[in-house]
């Protein structure tokens, strides 16, 4: 595949802050990748480099193979969906989408040809001659998405811009979004720090960290395999302890809030070091009163439980610590109901679902 975005040990400072650090990242043609992370971490600086609206202190960017690390966002094949859509209140749907390429010089006629072609891409082939006063938010962010692609950039990036909207229509927005990309077979580049946005749409996802990118995976390898303790924690939920591992007579041991458990295999070749480890809430399973629960069980006591619709979110306490687990409802067979806060309770974990994790270094 080609590379559509490059760029090269790319560094941003303001004063004394280091927003950017020393990245390298490029992306393939026709990609979604997302940049995730919390408020601050640089992913919204990097889009903006990416999109030439800031210069970069150092590094490089190229583009479709062209170097453009000081081109303004002009004369880049890239075009911007920003969180508060921008769209021009005295200009119809159908002229906030042909904004720009009336600007270019293109003909009225073909102006409206195209721009009534984008908005069918967004569903909103009806709209045309409304204003963007007479449409819901989820609407406006359609017309924004439609003047971006109207143009039919290289890339499109998008700074959290379903970040206005309420749930229900946030989730919607989502599936169209990815819907959206599908179709027109641009490469996109999402900033977002919502975790689940970042997982149901992209291709790959760039975790972010004080500047610097910790991991790059796919959704199902960074949420099945995260290398560190910190997007183990930033992406799901994630029970963390520590741990040093000993080596019994089956295998490797470690101990979770000071209760035995059978460690995955590949921990035998850290004996004798103290490690981090984790499982996810939902990899936990719940013995059914009046099981003997296996080899592998942790045993406490019922701390809280938080009811979600779909599952339900129990907290155990073990003595020296609580572990969260998530049971289905569907699953439960009424279990849910059935059992109490303080009840004594067992929970077993695959030693092949425990994950052994890197402390992240902090720069």
């Amino acid at each position: 595949m080609t590379k559509i975005i490059e760029t090269t040990n790319l560094t941003k400072t303001y004063g004394a802050v280091l927003a950017v650090d020393d990245i390298s990242l490029s992306v393939e043609e026709g990609e979604f990748v997302t940049l995730l992370g919390p408020s601050g971490c640089g992913k919204s600086t990097l889009l903006r480099m990416i999109g030439g609206f800031e210069d970069p202190t150092s590094g490089q960017i190229s583009l479709d193979g062209k170097e453009v690390t000081h081109v303004s966002p002009s004369k880049r094949a890239v075009n911007m969906v920003f969180q508060d859509y921008a769209l021009f209140p005295h200009l119809s749907v159908g002229k906030n989408v042909g904004y720009g390429l009336r600007v270019a010089g293109m003909p009225k006629r073909e102006v409206a040809e195209k721009a009534r072609e984008a908005l069918a891409l967004v569903g909103l082939e009806g709209r045309y001659d409304d204003s963007p006063r007479m449409l819901s938010g989820g609407q406006r962010q359609r017309v924004a998405l439609a003047r971006a692609i109207v143009r039919r950039p290289k890339v499109l990036l998008l700074d959290e811009p379903l970040s206005a909207l309420d749930a229900n229509l946030r989730e919607q927005m989502q599936i169209e979004l990815k819907h959206l990309h599908t179709k027109v077979g641009l490469t996109f580049v999402l900033v977002t720090h919502d975790q689940t946005e970042a997982l149901t749409m992209s291709d790959r996802v760039v975790v972010m960290r004080n500047g610097r990118i910790v991991q790059d995976a796919s959704p199902q390898e960074l949420y099945e395999s995260p290398k560190t303790g910190y997007v183990a924690g930033f992406v799901g939920s994630t029970n963390l302890f520590r741990s040093s591992v000993t080596i019994g007579a089956n295998g490797p041991v470690i101990k979770c809030f000071g209760q035995e458990l059978a460690a995955p295999a590949a921990a035998g070749a850290l004996s004798g070091q103290e490690v981090l480890f984790g499982f996810r809430p939902e990899k936990a399973a719940l013995v059914p009163g009046g099981s003997e629960p296996g080899q592998n069980a942790l045993r406490g006591k019922i701390a809280e439980i938080v009811y979600h619709g779909q599952s339900a979110r129990i907290a155990i306490d073990l003595g020296s610590g609580q572990v969260l687990v998530d049971l289905q409802i569907s699953d439960a067979a009424g279990s849910a109901a059935q059992i109490q806060e303080g009840e004594e309770i067992a929970i077993e974990v695959a030693p092949h679902k425990i994950m052994i994790l890197a402390d992240e270094v902090v720069p």
